[in-house]
């Protein structure tokens, strides 16, 4: 008998204005890192945090950080629900954690990216890439002063 393994994520972007909450549902992709992570820890070969989502990004296209900084995840957990089991990850995305504010343009996006920390065996090497989704700069630009979005990125397998 096989057992087939797929991975499957989902996100949800809740737009915090004022009293009001936009929410914003997307699917993600999973990375080769993710695969190799998940293979590592088949193998009895896990490495910690380097394997583990532990932040998010936000990228332009051209795969760059619009950030200060790559965000902490605020929280991780195993989710068991009838038959679905997956690890669910928070954040929450400030306006002070952007460089600039982003500018609403139907031909632009923008890249989420799931993290886990710098692999230890590479010196100055960036953060793993777990999963990815695009977003639209018509999403992200409603993050202005004093709003805030909370993410929440499921990873199912």
């Amino acid at each position: 008998m096989n057992t087939k393994l797929y991975y499957s994520g989902k996100i949800k972007l809740y737009i915090n204005i004022g009293n009001k909450t936009i929410e914003i549902k997307a699917k993600n992709a999973g990375t080769p890192t993710l695969h190799e992570s998940i293979c590592r820890f088949l193998a009895g070969q896990y490495r910690g945090n380097c394997d583990i989502p532990q932040y998010l990004d936000i990228r332009s296209i051209d795969n760059t950080s619009v950030l200060v900084n790559v965000i902490p995840l605020s929280g991780r957990s195993l989710i068991v629900e009838d038959n679905n089991i997956y690890t669910r990850c928070d954040c929450s995305i400030l306006y002070s954690s952007l460089i600039s504010g982003i500018v609403a343009d139907e031909s632009v996006n923008y890249k989420l990216v799931l993290c886990a920390d710098k692999d230890p065996d590479l010196v100055s090497g960036p953060y793993r890439d777990l999963a990815t989704v695009t977003i639209s700069s018509m999403a992200l630009s409603r993050i202005t002063q004093g709003t805030s979005a909370a993410i929440e990125w499921r990873l199912y397998i």
